[in-house]
Parts: structure tokens; C-alpha cells; sequence
């Protein structure tokens, strides 16, 4: 039973928790030449065997261009389209929706600490958290890297990495993005939903 966290845009994400192999795979959003690489898209969520894709679907974001707004409505066509052809169930959930559920009710004493305002500290603060205890026995890898751990920098949620090894056995760090970690809180806010 494979769950797909979809946060669209040029700087989004995708996340796929694997419940039967135990295992965690993010990736940043597909690009090429400053464009979103829709068939490096349908190649990720084209795996088999997956129950739903949860879409943050975003209207008009304040302040974005009519070209921003196009490439969005876009983006989100293009995952309902490929969830239909791959057969499997989309939900669609606002920004506002599983902010208000993982923010303010599910996880409020992990991240009282931090602003009420300042969501990508949170979604950072809370990928950290979950990844440490809900999913510390699943496998991880990032943009197709097996990850050995998550590392904040000196206690900053804004620079959150994962270490890896490369072909020389040398470790090696990658930043993880806001994208990624919103992928992936909106993922768990459909498995805290509905499981």
C-alpha cells in the first residue's frame, strides 16, 4: 500500500510512504530548464500499487503572476489526469485543511514552540519529528539516494538535510526543501485521517 503526498509548484515535492516495504522516497519536483519535467513525474507516481494520491490543491496563491497560476492549474490537471489513468483514488486537500489538522491539533505541543505564522519551520520541524519516531524503522531515500539520517543545522529548522554515501563512500549532504516537507506532512495528514 503505497500513500503519494503531492505539493505542486516549481519548488514542491513528492513523497511516497511505502507501508508494506517500509519505506520513505522523496523527491524534490521534477525540472528541466526551469520547467517542470511532467514525464519524470508520471515515471515517480507510476510505481504500482497505490492506494491514493493526496494533491495540496491551491487555488490563486496571493501576489503570483497569471503565469504562476497557469503552471499551477496545470501541474494539478496533470495529476488528475495521470491518477485516472493509473486508476487510483485523488483526494484533493487545501493548504489551510492539513496546516490547521497537523499544526494546530495533531502535533500543537511538538511546535508551540515555534510562530503561529511561520508554516515552513513547522512543516521542517514536524518532517524531523515524524521521521524520528513514527517512521524511524522505514527505509528513506531522496531523489533515488538511500539516506543514513536527517540532520538540522545546530538546532534551525530553516536547514534540514539528509546524509547520504556516494559510489567513493564518502557522505554527502543534500538541503531538503520546503516542497519535500510539505509532500510529506501532507501525506501523513491523510494517514492520520483515514488509518
Amino acid at each position: 500500500m503505497k500513500i503519494i503526498g503531492f505539493d505542486p509548484g516549481l519548488k514542491g515535492g513528492i513523497t511516497i510512504i511505502d507501508l508494506v516495504e517500509r519505506a520513505l522516497r522523496f523527491y524534490t519536483m521534477p525540472t528541466n530548464d526551469k520547467k517542470i519535467d511532467y514525464e519524470k513525474i508520471k515515471d515517480i507516481i507510476s510505481i504500482g500499487d497505490i492506494s491514493c494520491i493526496i494533491l495540496e490543491y491551491t487555488r490563486m496563491i496571493y501576489g503570483s503572476s497569471k503565469q504562476t497560476a497557469w503552471e499551477m492549474s496545470r501541474q494539478i490537471g496533470l495529476i488528475e489526469a495521470l491518477s485516472a489513468c493509473i486508476v487510483t483514488k485523488l483526494i484533493e486537500v487545501s493548504p489551510k485543511v492539513w496546516q490547521n489538522y497537523m499544526f494546530k491539533n495533531k502535533y500543537k505541543d511538538i511546535l508551540k514552540d515555534i510562530h503561529h505564522t511561520e508554516t515552513k519551520i513547522k512543516s521542517k520541524k514536524l518532517f524531523h519529528y515524524l521521521i524520528n519516531n513514527r517512521y524511524k524503522d522505514f527505509r528513506i531515500q531522496f531523489n533515488e539516494k538511500e539516506v543514513i539520517s536527517i540532520k538540522i543545522n545546530k538546532g534551525d529548522y530553516r536547514v534540514l538535510s539528509c546524509i547520504y554515501m556516494d559510489k567513493k563512500r564518502r557522505e554527502k549532504k543534500l538541503r531538503i526543501g520546503d516542497g519535500v516537507t510539505d509532500s510529506f506532512c501532507i501525506a501523513c495528514y491523510y494517514l492520520e485521517r483515514n488509518l
